[in-house]
C-alpha cells in the first residue's frame, strides 16, 4: 500500500511538473521578448523585397535603406553606396549582419557598386572590418572618405588588398572639393559633426545620378555660420538627407546659436527631403510629428522615410523641376 502510494505521489510531482513547464512555455509565446536584433528587423520575409528586381527607368534613381542613415542609390548604370559599411554590434541602428553578408557577397541588390562612401569614422556609420571585407570582396569599388577614416583603414591587416580602392579627403574647414571617381562626380564638404568638440573629420557628400542632385549631410551640425559660403543654394539641390532621429543631432531641435530650417531654406533650399537616422524605438506618432514640424518650417518641400522596420526600395523621378516619389510594390 505504501509503495503505490509513493508511485501515486511521484505521479502527481511529475504532472505538476510538466504543467508548471507548459505554462511557463506558453506565458513566453504569450510575451515575447520585446528586444528585437538586426537579423530580427530585417526578416527574409523584409529581405525577399530588396532582392526582388523591380526595374529602374531611364530617368529614375531607385534608393534603398540599409539602415540607420545608410541608403544605396542605383540607375541602370551607377551605384552609390554611403555610411552602410558599420559595426555589426550595437543593434538596429547599425546596418544588419544580413544586409553585410549580401553586401560582401554582392547579392543583388548590392552588386556592381561603383563608389562607397562614409561621412564619418563613428561605429553606426563605419567600421573598419566591415569595409575591408566589403572591398575585398567588390574589388570594382572605391571608398571616399575623409583622411581620418582612410588612416584607420590603414591599421587594417587587410589594408594592403585594398589599398588602391580607398581615398581619404578632407577640405578645410566650410570648404568643398570636388573630385570624380568612376565618371561619377563628388563634392566633398567639410561640416562639422553635430558634436563638434570630439575633434572627428566629418564631410557631407554632394553628387548626382540621372540628373537628380543629393546632398547626404552625415551627421552634420545646424550651425547655419558654417554652410554660408559653400554655395549649396545654387545647387538646384533636389534630395537632402539629413538627421532627425538622434536627439541631439535632430534637425528639428534648435538653439539660439543651432537653426537647421534656415540651413534648410536659406543655404541648401532641397526639393524633397529624406528624414533620415532614425531609430527602432521611434514610433509612428513621433515620425508624424517631425513631419508636421517639417511642412510648417520648410514650405514646398516634399519628405519621405525610411524606417528600421520598413526596409525597403522607392523610386525617385525628377519631371519638370520637382521629384515624384513611388515606394516599391511590396508583394
Amino acid at each position: 500500500m505504501k509503495f503505490n502510494k509513493l508511485i501515486i505521489l511521484s505521479i502527481f510531482l511529475v504532472s505538476l511538473f510538466i504543467f508548471a513547464c507548459n505554462t511557463t512555455t506558453n506565458s513566453d509565446q504569450e510575451n515575447p521578448d520585446p528586444v528585437l536584433h538586426p537579423e530580427d528587423v530585417f526578416s527574409q520575409e523584409i529581405l525577399s523585397q530588396i532582392r526582388s528586381h523591380y526595374g529602374i527607368g531611364d530617368n529614375e534613381l531607385e534608393i534603398t535603406y540599409i539602415g540607420n542613415h545608410g541608403y544605396l542609390f542605383s540607375t541602370l548604370s551607377k551605384k552609390i553606396l554611403i555610411d552602410s559599411l558599420s559595426e555589426i554590434e550595437g543593434g538596429y541602428e547599425r546596418t544588419s549582419r544580413v544586409i553585410l553578408t549580401m553586401l560582401n557577397e554582392a547579392e543583388f541588390p548590392f552588386n556592381n557598386i561603383d563608389l562607397a562612401l562614409t561621412t564619418h569614422s563613428h561605429g553606426d556609420h563605419f567600421n573598419a572590418d566591415s569595409a575591408v571585407n566589403f572591398l575585398i570582396a567588390n574589388s570594382q569599388t572605391t571608398h571616399l572618405s575623409t583622411n581620418e577614416v582612410d588612416g584607420i583603414l590603414q591599421t587594417s591587416s587587410g589594408y594592403n588588398q585594398i589599398q588602391s580602392q580607398s581615398i581619404g579627403i578632407t577640405p578645410d574647414p566650410s570648404t568643398r572639393y570636388q573630385t570624380g571617381i568612376a565618371e561619377i562626380t563628388v563634392d566633398v564638404i567639410r561640416i562639422d559633426h553635430h558634436l563638434s568638440a570630439s575633434g572627428d573629420e566629418h564631410v557631407a557628400f554632394l553628387f548626382s545620378l540621372n540628373g537628380i542632385k543629393i546632398l547626404h549631410v552625415g551627421d552634420a551640425c545646424k550651425i547655419p555660420a558654417q554652410y554660408e559660403g559653400l554655395g549649396l543654394e545654387g545647387e538646384n539641390i533636389d534630395i537632402l538627407v539629413a538627421p532627425f532621429g538622434s536627439s541631439c543631432a535632430n534637425w528639428t531641435v534648435g538653439t539660439e546659436e543651432e537653426n537647421a530650417y534656415d540651413i534648410i531654406n536659406q543655404y541648401i533650399k532641397p526639393k524633397h527631403i529624406i528624414v533620415s537616422h532614425l531609430s527602432f524605438e521611434t514610433t509612428a506618432a513621433e515620425i508624424e510629428a517631425t513631419i508636421d514640424t517639417l511642412e510648417e518650417n520648410c514650405p514646398g518641400i516634399t519628405f519621405s522615410v525610411f524606417h528600421p522596420t520598413i526596409l525597403k526600395q522607392m523610386i525617385y523621378i525628377k519631371e519638370e523641376g520637382s521629384i515624384r516619389v513611388i515606394d516599391k510594390p511590396t508583394s
